[in-house]
């Protein structure tokens, strides 16, 4: 009983926090879209648990800057490697530099495209 009772009661609040949170994530979208040029820096860590129950961190940092109708560099460097992506509007570059690697192709898709396949 004291569970329906507090489910009931914590309803309507859950639902007026989940109409706040999607008003405030609706302004942030249009403040981001709105954005001509965007730029941050980035840490990461992320863990792996082996198979003997021995738990990894791998940690990483990177930057990411962003200029409208279609410029992107991203850079991501870890104990492993130190990559740089740029895609200038009409050239996708990728340079691996511990690995000593470069590889550069015409492309000709829009930015969202590049954005959701990892550059």
């Amino acid at each position: 009983m004291i569970a329906v009772t507090a489910g009931v009661v914590t309803a309507p609040a859950a639902g007026a926090a989940e109409a706040e949170a999607l008003a405030l994530l609706k302004g942030m979208t249009t403040f981001m879209s709105a954005q001509q040029a965007m730029s941050f820096r980035y840490d990461s860590d992320l863990e792996v648990v082996t198979t003997e129950q021995q738990r990894l961190t791998l940690a990483s940092s990177g930057t990411v800057s962003l200029a409208r109708p279609g410029r992107i560099r991203a850079t991501r460097s870890t104990g492993f490697a130190d990559v740089e992506t740029i895609f200038d509007g009409s050239t996708f570059t990728l340079l691996g530099k511990k690995a000593n690697v470069y590889m550069g192709t015409p492309e000709k898709r829009p930015t969202p495209y590049l954005a959701v396949t990892g550059v």
